[in-house]
C-alpha cells in the first residue's frame, strides 16, 4: 500500500494512475488526483515531506509511532525496513509509506522499544532523522545522579539513548524531533535540581551514504 499525495487515500501498489517525477513514483486513486497532481507536483510534494514524527498510546496498551524515514529509492527498501521491523516482539503492525517516506508502527507496550525499532531501521539500512543534544549539567555529586538522570530521560517519548559523564559535567542525548524537543529534555534535567548550560549544541543525523 502507498498513499496518494493528493487525497491522502491509501491505494494499493502499483496503481494504474502513477507518475514517476525525478527518479521517485507517486501513485494515486484516481485520474482526477494524477491530473491534480501534474498541475502543480511541487504543492502536493511539499505536503508530503512535512511529516513529523508522531507517537501515542491507545487504552489497549498499544503504542503507535510514526517517523521519517531517510534513503527509501524503491519499493523493495519498503519491504526491506518492514521485514526488520517484524522480527522485533510485540510488533502488531508494520507499514512503510513509500511515497512519503514513513514508516508506521504499532507495538505492545512493553514488548520493544522505540530505541529497538529505531535500531532494526539502521540495521535495514535506514535513518530515522534523528538528532544529537550534548548539553551540560551542573550539580551532579555521585554515581547515583548519573543514574537518574538517564533513567528520567530514557522514560520520556523521543529520548532514544541518554548518557551522562559525571567528569566532563554533560550528556549526550539522541532524539527524534518532533517527538521530543531540547527545551523539553532540559526540562526533564531542571525538574530533577540539576543545572542545564549549553555546550556543543545540536547536531542533526545525515543519511548514510
Amino acid at each position: 500500500m502507498t498513499r496518494d499525495p493528493v487525497c491522502g487515500m491509501e491505494v494499493k501498489s502499483q496503481s494504474k494512475y502513477y507518475i514517476d517525477l525525478d527518479g521517485k513514483r507517486y501513485e494515486f486513486c484516481s485520474e482526477n488526483c494524477e491530473d491534480k497532481f501534474v498541475l502543480d507536483p511541487n504543492k502536493y510534494i511539499e505536503k508530503m515531506n512535512n511529516v513529523e514524527p508522531s507517537y501515542k498510546t491507545t487504552s489497549y496498551g498499544i503504542e503507535k509511532l510514526s517517523l521519517p524515514i531517510n534513503g527509501l529509492h524503491c519499493t523493495s527498501c519498503v519491504n526491506t525496513i518492514e521485514k526488520e521491523i517484524k522480527k522485533l516482539p510485540g510488533i502488531k503492525v508494520a507499514h512503510v509509506n513509500y511515497a512519503t517516506e514513513t514508516a508506521h508502527i504499532e507495538f505492545k507496550s512493553g514488548e520493544t522499544t522505540t530505541e529497538e525499532i529505531i535500531s532494526a531501521i539502521k540495521n535495514a539500512g535506514y535513518q530515522t532523522g534523528q538528532s544529537t543534544l550534548k548539553i551540560g549539567i551542573r550539580g551532579m555529586h555521585c554515581g547515583s545522579c548519573v543514574s537518574k538522570i538517564e533513567k528520567e530521560l530514557k522514560l520520556k517519548n523521543g529520548v532514544i539513548t541518554a548518557s551522562v559523564d559525571m567528569g566532563t559535567e554533560s550528556a549526550i542525548i539522541n532524539y527524534i524531533p518532533g517527538l521530543i524537543n531540547v527545551n523539553e529534555i532540559k526540562n526533564v534535567i531542571d525538574k530533577l535540581g540539576y543545572k542545564t548550560f549549553d555546550t556543543a549544541g545540536i547536531k542533526a543525523e545525515k543519511e548514510s551514504p
